[in-house]
C-alpha cells in the first residue's frame, strides 16, 4: 500500500469537516432530534430559582414537580433524580440487580441504558427491536429466552454464560410505547425484573 501523500490526507480531513460541520443550506434540512423550548415563564422560572439559592437537587420547583407527578399518575411517591441515568441506576440497585447479573436491554437505545446496568457491575445483554414501535419484540424474546437460558431454582440462567439473567429494561424510543402489555407477560413467564427507561417517551 503506497504512503498517503500530503494533498491526499488535507482531501480526507477536508471531507470529514464537511461531513461534521455541515452548511448553512444543509443545517435547514436537519432535523433536531429533540431541541429545547423556552416558553415566557421560563425565565421567571429560573430567575425565582437563583432568587432562593436551590438550583440543583431540591428546592420549590423539585418538590412541586413531585407532587404534580404523583397526582397525574396516581403514585404515592415519585423522587426526582439528576438525571435519566441516576434513575436507572436507582431503579436497578432497587431490584438488587448484582454483579455479573444479566441485565436484557434494547439494542436501539441510548448509551444510558447500558451504562446504568454497569454501574451495578452487571452486563448489558442486547435483545432485538421491532419495526413498528422501535421498542423490544416481545416475541423474539419469548423465543430468544427459550433457546438461550434455563430456569433453576427459580432463576433465569443464560446457558452460555452461566450468569443470571435478572431484569428487563424496556425503552420507549421517540415517544413510541413499546409493547408494555406482551412484555411484562414475558417477563412474567421468565421471573424477570421490570423496569422502564421511559426517557424518550
Amino acid at each position: 500500500m503506497s504512503k498517503l501523500q500530503h494533498s491526499d490526507i488535507k482531501d480526507i480531513v477536508k471531507h470529514l469537516d464537511s461531513l461534521l460541520r455541515p452548511t448553512a443550506s444543509s443545517e435547514q434540512a436537519t432535523i433536531a432530534l429533540h431541541e429545547p423550548e423556552f416558553d415566557q415563564h421560563a425565565k421567571k422560572y429560573v430567575n425565582d430559582c437563583l432568587s432562593s439559592g436551590w438550583v440543583s437537587t431540591v428546592g420549590q420547583y423539585v418538590n412541586q414537580f413531585e407532587q404534580q407527578l404523583c397526582q397525574h399518575t396516581g403514585s404515592q411517591y415519585a423522587i426526582a433524580t439528576s438525571s435519566g441515568t441516576a434513575a436507572l441506576h436507582i431503579c436497578l440497585l432497587l431490584n438488587n440487580i448484582k454483579p455479573n447479573d444479566e441485565v436484557l436491554v434494547p439494542n436501539l437505545t441510548f448509551v444510558a441504558t447500558a451504562n446504568a446496568v454497569q454501574y451495578c457491575h452487571a452486563i448489558p445483554h442486547f435483545v432485538d427491536v421491532e419495526q413498528s414501535s422501535l421498542g423490544i419484540d416481545a416475541e423474539k424474546l419469548r423465543h430468544y429466552l427459550k433457546k438461550i437460558a434455563r430456569i433453576d431454582n427459580q432463576q433465569l440462567i443464560n446457558k452460555q454464560t452461566g450468569n443470571r439473567i435478572s431484569a428487563l429494561i424496556v425503552m420507549h424510543s421517540f415517544g413510541h410505547p413499546s409493547q408494555m402489555h406482551q412484555l411484562q407477560q414475558c417477563c412474567q413467564e421468565f421471573g424477570l425484573k421490570l423496569i422502564e427507561d421511559a426517557a424518550e417517551s
